[in-house]
């Protein structure tokens, strides 16, 4: 987006957060809940209307007296694709904004080499691609067993074949031209808990997986 700084990108992912876990939302409430300026509120709701990561809910009915238009995330679109990945096999998950699956499925892996594993993490990215077609897919979320490195790297899986610092990040991204990110697995869990969970708390300071 336009005029991107540390500070601007904090502002946008502060608001397009609000209208995630509380929308539909008005942007006089939204003011409220992040004391920002009207007219940063009033410009980056319109960034994010006319990017197609938000959309007009309309206005509230049943409530007395005039009622601002709200906002709600776009469910329909801005999909991201989860693969959770191990030595026995992998889901695959879609996933709109909010984290509901759309779509879910297993693959099992039987004595795999890496270039094997590799090949059939394609298929199955390249299946669910053809089903989405028309849809845009922000990115790529690769949960992975074992350690990573930077976000990029695959350091080991162990029952497969060869599988030794695999940079599967830039492979998936250099095949489908989509972002991709590398997490350990303990840490998809944690950050689950904390976007759609029971982390999602001010109170809780401290956990332990």
């Amino acid at each position: 987006m336009k005029g991107n700084t540390k500070l601007r990108q904090d502002n946008i992912k502060r608001i397009f957060c609000e209208i995630r876990d509380r929308g539909p939302i008005s942007k006089r409430e939204l003011q409220e809940l992040t004391e920002f300026s009207w007219g940063s509120i009033s410009t980056i709701t319109t960034e994010l209307e006319e990017r197609g990561y938000i959309m007009s809910a309309g206005k509230q009915k049943g409530a007395v007296g005039r009622r601002p238009e709200e906002y709600d995330i776009n469910i329909t679109d801005n999909l991201i694709i989860g693969n959770d990945f191990n030595r026995i096999g992998f889901t695959i998950a879609v996933t709109d904004m909010r984290g509901r699956v759309i779509e879910e499925r297993q693959n099992i892996f039987s004595d795999e080499t890496t270039d094997s594993a590799k090949e059939k993490i394609f298929d199955a990215i390249c299946e669910i691609l053809n089903q989405l077609k028309g849809q845009n897919v922000l990115g790529i979320a690769v949960a992975m067993q074992g350690a990573v490195r930077d976000e990029r790297i695959s350091v080991a899986v162990n029952g497969i074949s060869g599988w030794k610092n695999v940079p599967l990040a830039d492979i998936l991204e250099e095949k489908f031209g989509i972002n991709t990110i590398l997490i350990h697995d303990p840490d998809c869990i944690i950050r689950t808990e904390k976007y759609f969970g029971k982390l999602n708390n001010p109170i809780i300071k401290n956990i332990l997986l």
